[in-house]
């Protein structure tokens, strides 16, 4: 798969890449497009953007305590 032909997964929160024919990476990410408020695909690019988003929030509040 060449580079021209990869998009970002159809889902608003995902952060995964796709061939230019799909539209979604996973069917969790077909199916919760709408009012989703995070990515349930599970595949590495996500979960671990996910928890460094975690650890970053967890973390300043610590910092405020």
């Amino acid at each position: 798969m060449a580079t021209d032909d990869v998009v970002q997964c159809g889902h608003p929160l995902c952060r995964c890449k796709v061939s230019i024919e799909d539209q979604f990476c996973s069917a969790a990410c077909a199916a919760g497009t709408s009012g989703a408020v995070e990515c349930a695909c599970g595949h590495a690019e996500c979960v671990s953007a996910e928890r460094a988003d975690e650890g970053d929030e967890f973390d300043s509040s610590a910092a405020s305590a």
